[in-house]
């Protein structure tokens, strides 16, 4: 299905059955203002609640640099208005936290607060399980910025959430940063938003999800346009000195999700049912597991080099397969059970 755009400065539209929108902003702490005058934060606070009014069709919305005792309540009090349920990070006294908006019709089924990162568990109607990573990582350091995320997302993976969504501002650009690789070990891929998001000029605000959300709708700016914006944040339009990103996606259902299928190695009957044989043996014993890797390295020496590469090729696809099906039918049982 082709991907269409939505021209920023006008309202996002609401989703459908079948479809879930995500919006990520970081809001400027009203304390993180350089150069702030008396007055100009109840100035920038009337402009961004006319500006959340344009998301306010959105199902999920993220927020970074939220400040407790200034920029929380009064979002919180105006979302809450219009039917938002939240769910706020703890940072042990710190006051600018994260914080997870979303529609009465998911339902909160679980939440972690690290140091930079807000995990919440949000239950559809199906009774699959959307899992939503709320990120603001780490300005200056590559590698902390790595263990935060990396941290959370090994997090996110023990949940055993049907649909997984990474977003928020990552202060770096993911498509040179060490940071895209470790969300594709994980099954994570960014959706095709507007690349520069921040003042300097830099995209380093994104929304990920796995392929079992496919964007259809995403917030958008031509390069020239976001150029000239940029150079005026905050303003009147975006009172942040960050730009929002947002996207509707598709969900896939589970019925969709793609079956594994194997194939047999064209090879002589007598050798794949020797090769099979090895692969289901399992034991917890030292010794035999030495035996039983002695026993499969002559028998891909004796079958020969292309032979053996066959087999190896067909073991790791039996692996593969094997953990795809398991996961499904984990998923599927876990799904009956929430949804009661």
């Amino acid at each position: 299905m082709k991907l269409h755009r939505c021209a920023r400065g006008g309202a996002f539209p609401g989703s459908a059955e079948g479809e879930l929108s995500v919006l990520c902003w970081n809001l400027l702490a009203p304390s993180r203002e350089e150069g702030a005058a008396v007055g100009r934060w109840e100035q920038r606070l009337c402009a961004l609640l006319r500006a959340l009014e344009l998301y306010a069709a959105c199902d999920v919305l993220c927020f970074q640099e939220l400040e407790i005792g200034a920029s929380l309540e009064p979002v919180q009090g105006f979302l809450e208005e219009r039917g938002f349920l939240s769910v706020v990070q703890d940072r042990e006294g710190y006051p600018v936290v994260n914080a997870t908006f979303f529609r009465p019709w998911l339902r909160l089924t679980w939440t972690s607060s690290r140091s930079r990162i807000l995990l919440a568990g949000l239950l559809l109607p199906s009774g699959r399980e959307v899992c939503v990573a709320n990120v603001h990582l780490d300005a200056r350091r590559g590698p902390q910025r790595e263990a935060q995320l990396g941290k959370s997302l090994l997090k996110l993976e023990q949940a055993r959430s049907s649909y997984k969504i990474v977003c928020g501002d990552f202060n770096t650009d993911l498509t040179t940063d060490p940071l895209f690789g470790i969300l594709r070990v994980y099954g994570l891929f960014r959706a095709p938003t507007s690349g520069l998001t921040h003042a300097n000029g830099a995209g380093l605000d994104h929304l990920c999800a796995g392929r079992a959300l496919q964007p259809r709708l995403v917030l958008h700016s031509g390069v020239r346009e976001l150029r000239a914006l940029l150079g005026r944040l905050p303003c009147e339009e975006y009172p942040s000195d960050h730009l929002p990103v947002a996207v509707r996606f598709d969900i896939v259902s589970a019925s969709d999700w793609p079956t594994p299928r194997l194939s047999s190695p064209n090879l002589p009957s007598e050798l794949r049912a020797a090769w099979a044989d090895l692969a289901v043996q399992h034991t917890q014993s030292r010794n035999l597991r030495r035996q039983l890797r002695a026993l499969e390295a002559d028998l891909l020496h004796a079958a020969g080099e292309e032979a053996a590469a066959q087999l190896r090729s067909w073991r790791d696809a039996a692996q593969r397969a094997a953990a795809q099906t398991w996961a499904a039918a984990c998923d599927a049982a876990l799904a009956k059970v929430r949804a009661l």
